[in-house]
């Protein structure tokens, strides 16, 4: 980020600006030097010393009958940030008794760009209860906010907030965090939109043709969101479509498995010598963590045969034709999956 950016953002003009960069750079020098640095009128330049004085961002000392100025340690920024906070708190209490009679008034809030996202962010920590989110896409808030998503998992803890996130198969991104829990979605019902739902708020993040945040406060919308979710999140049944989400699928097995649990599976088909060097890998994934497999495949898949009948802790037997299921079962934890 620009030097001059943020020093602006701490509410210093352009003149304040140039007057005390030239001081950290020169050290204790005249009047003159600063106008020669910084090219601005001696009126000028002797207005904004005094205001870079006031702020305590300067100091001088006198030689010889002339005065000399110099810059105070850049740490006297963060002295110059917490006193203004001070003064915001001093007269929060005033500002929020004038805000209360308008507050019904304001149903819907509009934020564009980056900073609105992280303000809008920052009200989930606010809640102290739970955030539930659907459509949300972890790898864009990482790339919108990079430093606050590093931070997210200690402000979650810190404020005692837990999230109930629906993503899309083979994330990019993940919070890594014991106060946020993920279920998957399809893509093909994957939204756009990513919708959270936090207190009496409804925000919703619309991401192209550029970042627009849309926070809507009302607690009748707001508990008919929190209906819809817990809806999609309780549901039993999970329907996922295509080579990749298949893939996601059986990698996900694979991970929620430990050492000694089963995995059962019947029906296995001839269609499965095409996959049959992916499934080498998961059959060596579930031998390594010494997952328990027992598994009924079709003699005629000699690939996929090969592939699981390499390793200890899985056992095959075959299947004529004529036996074989029509969908393949896959029977592990509480849960089953049928292909």
């Amino acid at each position: 980020m620009q030097v001059e950016q943020v020093l602006s953002d701490l509410g210093l003009s352009e003149g304040e600006i140039r007057v005390y960069l030239a001081l950290l750079k020169l050290g204790s020098v005249p009047v003159s030097r600063i106008k020669e640095e910084t090219r601005l009128h001696r009126t000028t330049v002797y207005d904004f010393i005094e205001k870079l004085l006031n702020k305590g961002l300067i100091h001088y000392s006198v030689k010889g009958h002339m005065k000399h100025f110099n810059a105070t340690h850049p740490k006297r920024l963060l002295d110059f940030l917490r006193e203004k906070q001070d003064r915001v708190n001093d007269i929060l209490p005033e500002l929020i008794n004038l805000n209360t009679g308008n507050q019904e008034e304001v149903a819907v809030e509009v934020y564009q760009g980056t900073e609105g996202l992280k303000t809008c962010l920052f009200e989930h920590l606010k809640t102290g209860n739970e955030v539930l989110g659907f459509g949300i896409d972890e790898a864009l808030y990482k790339k919108a906010l990079p430093v606050v998503m590093e931070q997210l998992p200690r402000l979650l803890k810190e404020n005692n907030v837990k999230e109930r996130i629906l993503t899309k198969t083979d994330p990019g991104y993940l919070v890594d965090s014991k106060q946020t829990s993920y279920k998957f979605v399809s893509s093909e019902f994957f939204s756009p939109l990513s919708t959270t739902v936090f207190g009496n708020n409804v925000e919703i993040a619309v991401w192209e043709p550029s970042l627009t945040t849309i926070l809507i406060r009302n607690k009748q919308l707001a508990d008919a969101y929190k209906k819809h979710f817990n809806n999609l999140w309780n549901q039993e049944i999970m329907t996922y479509h295509g080579i990749k989400e298949v893939k996601w699928v059986f990698d996900s097995i694979v991970d929620s498995l430990g050492k000694g649990q089963s995995f059962k599976v019947f029906g296995i088909p001839l269609q499965s010598d095409v996959f049959a060097d992916y499934f080498d890998e998961v059959a060596f994934r579930m031998d390594k963590k010494g997952i328990v497999s027992k598994l009924l495949i079709d003699e005629r898949a000699k690939r996929s045969i090969k592939a699981w009948s390499k390793y200890p802790t899985i056992s095959i037997r075959t299947q004529k034709k004529e036996f074989v299921t029509p969908a393949e079962v896959d029977i592990y934890n509480p849960a089953l999956t049928v292909c």
